[in-house]
């Protein structure tokens, strides 16, 4: 009965991580806006220092998923200085936790999502044509691996051995080019292609010069992380998205493409060389069973009742604690990113001039498709690479053939338009060449004559933020799904179609000055100068 007591009395052991379903459920719809706010909600709620860099790579994630780079800036930086600092052994090799200066378990991730962090830093580095950081993040993405001999031994043997990241050399491989490092170039093609001999097509298309933009896909959600075995002590990755051999097309006019996978999240979960060392857990389960054995069979054994086997008793209700809280220490953690992707594709393709909507899908898997706009928008000559997110959920937006509102990258509609917040389709920052359109499309407020600056005053008067294409580091949500920033995402993305190709609903006024401005333009219009008890957007 003591030794019943003493365990009862241990701190019971945790649930372990649970990945968060609403996350998943708006990403696998593509709508990563709301993604991103809720991961910020998030944050400011956990407060754990064990998962900051965790939160980071998710919220990272999504703005690129957005169209954000810059948004993602602030977080990336903070992922690549963490995992650079704390990163390689001796051999080149990587570890998914790091202990900090006060002793706490700071998550990194498995290899293989160090690898695709660092992916992602290097695609909003290269969203943004700065072939140099991509580059380097590219190369800090293709440590080596261990390679062990036997995986089953308590203290499994390896060696150090060079990277298989294909998509790791690929992304180096197109920023060595940029920066005419044809050489360097060349060898990570070669090492790209000797991991995934299917891509020799692409590497051909990449020497050759024959494109003028790169499309990075991803599409599915990567593995689950689970506990498994006695206790818990090990894991496993469950798929979340079935891995298969699909390719993914490319169409616009009346050319088109077609890649193979340059990454399968499902089947780095699954390589040994991708995982970091469970022996030290396996130890110390066997040790924490051998403990509690041991001290239960002490506690109970004797009888006669003396100081023997009071001390007898004390020392087995110890070692089976010690045993317990071993076992508890050596549960296996959950911890993951359930918003990497399961499959990254990388298509070098020749619009040629075409300026016209291009269309993106994973063969025979429905859903898994999006209209991209604006693509042909960049500097005559430029090299475009766009990072794509497509959704893994039918959403009806995604193959909408043409822009609804007018924006900062594609510019007015065929008709000028009022802004958006007044009932009309223009959602371009204030500017005075906006102010013309405003004015064209009946537009007069007739306060100061000042329209430009009578429009910013009811934006700041509803509580909206305004920021211009080279300045979104800050943004929050955008005013159309229900958030407090106006911006455009770079154009040819995800969240570029989602946000100026759908058909969003009327904006709900909050000030009664917006109210009043809408009314004054529209006297005939009941609805326009409603005033709702509570309004919302």
């Amino acid at each position: 009965m003591c030794v019943l007591g003493v365990l009862l009395l241990l701190p019971a052991c945790s649930s372990g991580y649970i990945a968060d379903a609403r996350l998943i459920g708006l990403v696998a719809r593509a709508e990563f806006g709301q993604a991103r706010e809720l991961l910020h909600t998030q944050d400011s709620q956990q407060g754990d220092e064990r998962t900051d860099l965790l939160y980071a790579t998710k919220r990272g994630m999504m703005a690129l998923a957005d169209g954000l780079p810059d948004a993602a800036d602030l977080d990336f930086e903070a992922v690549f200085e963490t995992l650079r600092t704390q990163g390689l052994n001796d051999d080149r090799t990587t570890e998914s936790i790091f202990v900090n200066e006060e002793g706490t378990r700071i998550w990194k991730g498995e290899p293989f999502e160090q690898a695709l962090a660092y992916t992602a830093i290097a695609l909003a580095d290269a969203s943004r044509a700065d072939w140099g950081n991509t580059r380097a993040a590219a190369e800090n993405a293709l440590f080596h691996l261990r390679e062990y001999a036997d995986t089953d031994a308590d203290d499994p043997e390896y060696q150090s051995v060079e990277s298989s990241f294909a998509l790791g050399y690929l992304l180096h491989a197109i920023a060595a080019l940029e920066m005419h490092r044809r050489e360097e170039a060349e060898e990570s093609l070669a090492k790209a292609v000797a991991s995934r001999p299917d891509l020799a097509p692409v590497r051909d298309t990449l020497l050759a010069g024959d494109y003028d933009t790169i499309l990075v896909v991803d599409y599915g959600l990567g593995p689950r992380r689970e506990a498994v075995g006695s206790g818990g002590v090990g894991v496993r990755y469950a798929p979340r998205t079935r891995s298969d051999d699909a390719p993914l097309t490319v169409h616009f006019a009346d050319a088109a493409y077609s890649v193979p996978q340059a990454c399968d999240v499902n089947e780095m979960s699954r390589d040994a060389r991708w995982q970091s060392r469970e022996s030290i857990r396996r130890f110390k389960q066997g040790l924490g069973e051998g403990l509690m054995i041991g001290g239960a069979v002490l506690a109970t054994t004797g009888g006669t009742g003396g100081d023997d086997d009071i001390a007898r008793l004390a020392i087995g209700a110890g070692l089976v604690a010690l045993g317990a809280i071993s076992q508890s220490n050596a549960r296996a953690d959950t911890r993951h990113n359930e918003l990497l992707p399961q499959r990254v594709y990388i298509a070098p393709i020749t619009l040629r001039g075409h300026d016209g909507p291009v269309r993106v899908a994973v063969e025979n898997h429905p859903g898994a498709a999006i209209t991209l706009h604006g693509l042909a928008l960049r500097a005559p000559s430029e090299h475009l690479l766009r990072y794509v997110r497509l959704p893994l959920d039918p959403v009806e937006w995604a193959d909408a053939p043409a822009i609804l509102y007018a924006n900062d990258a594609t510019g007015p509609l065929d008709s000028p338009t009022l802004p958006w917040i007044m009932g009309g389709n223009d959602l371009r920052n204030p500017t005075p060449e906006t102010a013309l359109d405003y004015e064209r499309a009946g537009l007069s407020l007739g306060l100061t004559g000042d329209t430009l600056g009578e429009v910013r005053e009811l934006y700041r008067a509803e509580g909206i933020r305004l920021f211009p294409m080279d300045d979104t580091r800050l943004v929050s949500g955008h005013i159309t799904e229900g958030g407090h920033s106006l911006y455009t995402p770079l154009p040819g993305t995800t969240g570029f179609t989602r946000l100026f190709a759908r058909e969003h609903p009327r904006y709900n006024p909050t000030t009664d000055q917006l109210r009043d401005a809408i009314a004054s333009q529209n006297p005939q219009d009941d609805s326009a100068a409603q005033r709702p008890q509570e309004a919302s957007r």
